[in-house]
Parts: structure tokens; C-alpha cells; sequence
């Protein structure tokens, strides 16, 4: 997400502090202090982390660079099938060219409905509503181009095939989904695509997956989200701060 000014009127000078004050120290990663959002992309079935094999970028902010980089360790350290990552150098330049594009343009802005109908609440943070509009215009921008640039006439995002950049795609575009925003309406390509990965999957897999996040503005009415502990308090200001 690129920087913008902090919403929410009389908060702008406690949320600019904080945000300043929280650039300056790495997030907590585990425990009642983890800054709270969406966890790593769901991965092939029995693709696990033995104990004894944690991967050497397990200390790195969590986001995008630790579970891309995730995924691509996993895919090419245990026998996967070869179409998550294949070992053609010309069908990986095109995952890792989706990938580049879904940090600039997906990763941070689709997420921006659950910090505005959900996280940022829960901290007494109210967005303003030209910031959601603006959300908005730039999430069907990105759709827009995800359609026209990668998926194009293909079965999945870059070829005939499901690989990793389909898995990061439908995680970021299932959180706006979840409170509500269906951005797959009236966009049949998009929503083929939807369909015929998660046939792939599985929808038990798909279920299990996505079911706490699909259910998290049920959480919400019913006051089951747990408060977030004080000390995080300065991350998510910095996030909120963030979104333009």
C-alpha cells in the first residue's frame, strides 16, 4: 500500500506519532501481540514444514516477501507437483512476474475492506469515506488488469495450469469477499477462474481455509474478535495509516 495521510481527523496526530514510532521497531510475530491480518496462502495438501526443517527466512516481517518466499521453499525443496513452481525457467519468469505485479497492486489493497470494516475498528479507528471510494476504484482497477494482463483468455493466471500465483491471488481476493464486497459479480472471466481453482483444490480444503475469514463479520457482530493487546496497538496505526 503506498503512504497516505492518517484518517480519521482529531487522530491524525496520535496516529501519525504511533506510526513513527512503530517504523522503528519490527512487529511482534507470535503471541498476544502479533500484529493481527491474514495468515499465509493455503498450500498443497500435505505440504508441511517438518520440525527440524524451519525455513531460514522464518525471522523475516510477516507479509508478502515471508510467504511467497515461503511457498516458493517449499515447492522446491519437497517433492511437489511440478505446476506449482515449475522447473521451466520461462514458466517460472512468468510467476515471478505475476508475483512483482501482486506486491505493487494486490497485496495491501485488497486487504483495506477488512481494516476498515473490522481491524481498525477494534482500536476506535474510523476510516474516512473518500479513502474506502478510493479503495474501491483501485481494487477494480487492479481486477481489471489482473483480467486483461495475466488471466487473459487462459485457464489460470499464467497458463493452463494452477501454480502459486493463483494461490496468492484468490487469498487476497477472497478478504473483501468476506465483509461483504463481491468483487467477482459481474465479472464472468474472474469468477470462472474462481471456480475452476477452487475445483482444484477441493472445497473441503477451500472451506477449511477460508472459513474463519468468510465468517469474521459474523466474529465481529457478535463481539468474538478478541481485542488486540496494547503494544500492537502502534503496528496497526502504522497500517491504517498507510492506506492512501
Amino acid at each position: 500500500a503506498g503512504a497516505g495521510g492518517a484518517p480519521g481527523g482529531g487522530a491524525a496526530g496520535p496516529i501519525t506519532r504511533a506510526a513513527r514510532s512503530a517504523a522503528r521497531r519490527p512487529p511482534p510475530r507470535h503471541g498476544p501481540g502479533a500484529v493481527p491480518g491474514p495468515g499465509v496462502p493455503a498450500l498443497p495438501r500435505r505440504l508441511h514444514l517438518r520440525q527440524e526443517e524451519r525455513h531460514p527466512l522464518r525471522a523475516a516481517p510477516r507479509g508478502h516477501i515471508q510467504s511467497t518466499a515461503i511457498l516458493i521453499y517449499l515447492s522446491s525443496k519437497y517433492p511437489t507437483a511440478d505446476h506449482w513452481y515449475p522447473s521451466n525457467l520461462q514458466a517460472r519468469a512468468r510467476i515471478h512476474e505475476y508475483l512483482g505485479w501482486h506486491a505493487d497492486c494486490v497485496r495491501g489493497t485488497f486487504g483495506v475492506p477488512l481494516w476498515t470494516q473490522v481491524l481498525a475498528p477494534l482500536i476506535g479507528v474510523h476510516l474516512p469515506e473518500e479513502k474506502v471510494q478510493r479503495n474501491r476504484a483501485a481494487m477494480d482497477r487492479a481486477l481489471q488488469e489482473l483480467e486483461d494482463k495475466f488471466l487473459r483468455d487462459q485457464a489460470f493466471l499464467t497458463g493452463q495450469h494452477v501454480t502459486l500465483a493463483d494461490l496468492m491471488a484468490l487469498e487476497e481476493l477472497i478478504q473483501p469477499v468476506a465483509v461483504g464486497f463481491d468483487l467477482f459479480e459481474g465479472r464472468p472471466k474472474l469468477t470462472a477462474w474462481r471456480e475452476r481453482l477452487e475445483a482444484f483444490l477441493g472445497m473441503d480444503l477451500c472451506q477449511e481455509t477460508h472459513g474463519l475469514i468468510l465468517n469474521i463479520l459474523e466474529q465481529a457482530a457478535n463481539k468474538k474478535i478478541p481485542d488486540p493487546a496494547p503494544e500492537v496497538y502502534p503496528y496497526m496505526l502504522l497500517r491504517i495509516s498507510r492506506i492512501p
